[in-house]
């Protein structure tokens, strides 16, 4: 009986202290860490909606108003709000101008509306028409019912909205929110937190489709010690280099940092707990997910979305995303060079750049 005693305080103590361990245990033997790869955007809200939301408000109260109110000059809505509207015979010229006090006022343009610049808004301002904006000039929230052209070192404090093209300026700084239902384009040294767009581009970029399979390609050779293959993930421990023009057949997964050379094609998603870098030419066909800092070099292709919990560098001539199938590029901080687009959705923690 003593024995017995004995042995079985021996086998509590060893499973007392293996207890924390089994986590560790379970995570090496059947491992869930591939999970991420099919990761959805951390933050998937509609982007306009602030902009929707001015729209249903102005509309509901100017339709309040009395018919007899002019529909120019300074109107009292029921709440109290003052609103400049601008309107105009639709053969006249676009709006050079506007009324005093206009700045801390709610701005209503009628017409098209080619600015000066300088232009200091403390209110929303909503433009019916195609509206270009002067340079130097501040916007709290601007929403556009056709297409909206902000020109150079414009800054929008909250939000902005076309329904028809938003095009920004050089050297101009976005704020918050920034959408349109066709498309965003920006100049260099444009500052952003977050975009939304079916095509996001930078300068004379595009949406490019996805490359053709080339006919030879290189196959990977798995480097069979420090890999391990659970259905078509491939797990691989430590760093990896793939060398240029290889074929890699399935979704991967790297423990550390991972760098694709040129014209590499990974037919699945990508994941890895250190840095990525791919070079030039190399195409993801799923998504491409790090804990640290992503590098996409020139001529890249990537279906979507790229996360890193770092910095996110996207070439020149890069496409993230398609029309068909919006993505999101996001990380703590994101840089664009010149002729980059994404398709969807551009979010960042601490804030965005187009490249000079």
């Amino acid at each position: 009986m003593t024995i017995l005693t004995f042995v079985g305080v021996v086998l509590f103590a060893i499973g007392w202290v293996a207890l924390p361990l089994v986590p560790a245990l379970r995570e090496f033997f059947q491992p869930t860490d591939v999970e991420p790869l099919s990761m959805v955007s951390r933050d998937n809200a509609d982007i306009s909606r602030f902009a929707r939301h001015f729209r249903e408000y102005l509309d509901g109260h100017l339709a309040r108003l009395p018919g007899e109110v002019a529909p120019d000059g300074v109107l009292q809505l029921p709440d109290g709000a003052e609103v400049v509207r601008v309107s105009q015979p639709p053969d006249m010229m676009p709006v050079r101008s506007l009324p005093a006090g206009s700045g801390h006022r709610i701005v209503l343009l009628d017409g098209a509306a080619e600015l000066d610049g300088g232009e200091m808004f403390r209110l929303e301002v909503r433009a019916m028409e195609e509206f270009a904006g002067g340079s130097g000039a501040t916007y709290r929230a601007l929403l556009g019912e056709r297409s909206v052209s902000l020109g150079i070192r414009s800054r929008v404090m909250r939000w902005v909205h076309g329904v028809g093209a938003l095009t920004v300026g050089d050297q101009s700084h976005l704020y918050g929110r920034s959408s349109s239902d066709q498309q965003i384009r920006l100049g260099r040294g444009v500052g952003f937190d977050r975009l939304g767009a079916p095509v996001i581009a930078v300068g004379s970029g595009a949406a490019a489709p996805m490359p053709s399979l080339p006919g030879q390609m290189l196959p990977f050779e798995v480097p069979e010690k420090k890999a391990r293959r659970l259905g078509d993930i491939l797990r691989v421990q430590g760093d990896l280099t793939i060398p240029a023009g290889t074929l890699v057949e399935g979704n991967l997964v790297v423990a550390g940092a991972l760098r694709l050379e040129a014209a590499t094609r990974v037919r699945g998603s990508v994941k890895a707990h250190g840095r990525i870098v791919l070079a030039s030419g190399v195409v993801i066909e799923g998504s491409l997910v790090s804990r640290e800092e992503i590098e996409i070099g020139d001529h890249g292709w990537i279906r979507g979305p790229v996360i890193s919990e770092e910095a996110l560098h996207v070439g020149p001539q890069t496409t993230i995303g398609r029309l068909d199938l919006p993505s999101t590029a996001s990380g703590r901080t994101v840089s664009l060079a010149d002729g980059a687009a994404v398709c969807g959705q551009v979010v960042t923690q601490e804030g965005g750049q187009t490249l000079e």
